[in-house]
């Protein structure tokens, strides 16, 4: 009976990876970031649109066309999430993968933020910059999860 105590007086539970819980913040934020609004109105700076209206609904601001790659900002930014999810596992491969989408969202996110309008007056919103700084963030903080040593185990 003492021994089965002290064997689980010794296993102390696994500590969380900080790196990881960055990444997870960060991807948390980038889904905030898809209600934001991503395009508005030079002409009127009340019409603005989010990456989730352009899903829900055609837009003035944006074309039907438009409608495959704001699909591809909310689709990569899921996967970024659950990617984030699955490094609380420990496994370098989450990192890996969590580190190259990041840094296709962030790339991504800041083209779209350069790209001049043609013919529309408008303009990309906060939420291309907060997906984007977010995306940064995960890029880190997954390198960070992936240059972690593992504790040594002693018996």
């Amino acid at each position: 009976m003492a021994q089965a105590t002290s064997t689980a007086l010794a296993s102390k539970p696994k500590a969380l990876p900080i790196a990881a819980i960055v990444m997870l913040v960060g991807s948390l934020i980038m889904v905030v970031g898809l209600f934001l609004p991503y395009v508005s109105s030079t002409a009127d700076s009340s019409i603005n649109v989010s990456v989730i209206d352009v899903l829900k609904e055609e837009s003035d601001l944006v074309e039907s066309g438009a409608r495959v790659l704001y699909s591809l900002i909310a689709g990569t930014v899921g996967l970024s999430l659950v990617l984030s999810g699955l490094a609380f596992t420990g496994k370098k491969v989450w990192g890996w993968l969590a580190v190259i989408l990041s840094f296709i969202i962030a790339g991504f996110n800041g083209l779209m933020a350069m790209a001049p309008s043609e013919g529309k007056s408008m303009q990309i919103d906060s939420a291309a910059t907060v997906i984007a700084g977010a995306a940064l963030v995960v890029f880190v903080a997954s390198i960070a999860f992936l240059r972690r040593k593992k504790p040594v185990n002693q018996a």
